[in-house]
């Protein structure tokens, strides 16, 4: 009978760890395994940076990490623990080499806080414990969930890492997915290339592309700039009436409207049946 009821005692106790153990977010160790594991599931990762025993890392744990609707956010991610406290006790010395690398790279300076990287190491966002609980709800739900054609990239460029066309490709889908600066970052890296300066038209794409991610970081002055010198640019464009489209835009947005309005006439006389023409009315008619 004894022996009958402490089987039964075991099997509630594993029951019960078990679901503990399904119902808290699932962090590796090792950002190597992290890495492959986020390539191998097309994830970004998610990594934390504590001090275990810190007052403010246990009420992040507990505000935080051990919330139903983060641990359910976090199996979006692949999740990395880096204990500050762990890495100074350990013997592990090539774990806390590696640990020691990613705390310089990602400037922590101080504990807790999380960044989330791609499965390169790409930092697209920080967050910390000043961060309310909805603010890190919504940030986990702003990043992007569908990486197959990044990741797909990004891993040919691994074995090719001088490829313009594939640098310029990595641009591209940063920019779809609405991750302005690592899409720029990729662009300003081969805009000094030769295969992109003998080439008028990709260099203006880029030049392009890099002013609309900048008039998504809120840096329109910065936008304006580089549309105005490729307006200037002779012989004008095919790409003219988009560009001239975005100056209206751009100075519409910063209370310019004289300025919005005179690239505005520009559209109307030279490109009369543009789309660009169109939309740049409706920008100036709100």
């Amino acid at each position: 009978m004894n022996a009958a009821r402490t089987a039964v005692l075991l099997i509630l106790l594993w029951c019960t760890s078990s679901s503990v153990r399904a119902d808290a977010v699932r962090w590796l160790i090792d950002v190597d395994d992290a890495k492959r594991q986020a390539f191998a599931d097309h994830k970004l990762i998610l990594m934390l940076f504590e001090y275990a025993s810190f007052d403010r890392s246990a009420k992040m744990t507990s505000e935080v990490w051990n919330q139903d609707t983060i641990i359910g956010l976090s199996r979006n991610f692949v999740c990395l623990r880096v204990d500050l406290e762990q890495m100074e006790a350990s013997r592990n010395i090539l774990l806390k080499d590696k640990n020691q690398k990613l705390i310089v790279r990602y400037r922590v300076t101080s504990v807790p806080v999380a960044v989330i990287i791609d499965a390169t190491g790409n930092l697209l966002l920080t967050f910390n414990d000043e961060n309310s609980l909805r603010e890190i709800i919504g940030l986990l739900h702003s990043v992007p969930t569908d990486l197959n054609n990044l990741y797909a990239i990004l891993q040919s460029l691994d074995r090719d890492k001088d490829n313009v066309r594939l640098k310029i490709a990595a641009g591209d889908e940063y920019q779809n997915l609405h991750i302005s600066h690592l899409s720029n970052s990729y662009y300003e890296e081969v805009e000094d290339e030769d295969t992109v300066k003998n080439h008028p038209l990709l260099s203006e794409r880029i030049r392009s592309s890099r002013a609309v991610n900048l008039d998504r970081m809120g840096k329109s002055g910065e936008a304006i700039d580089i549309f105005e010198r490729l307006v200037d640019e002779q012989p004008p464009s095919e790409n003219r009436p988009f560009q001239l489209y975005m100056l209206t835009k751009l100075y519409a947005k910063r209370l310019k409207e004289i300025r919005a309005r005179d690239y505005y006439n520009i559209l109307r006389k030279d490109y009369p049946q543009s789309e660009f023409t169109l939309k740049a009315w409706e920008v100036l008619k709100d």
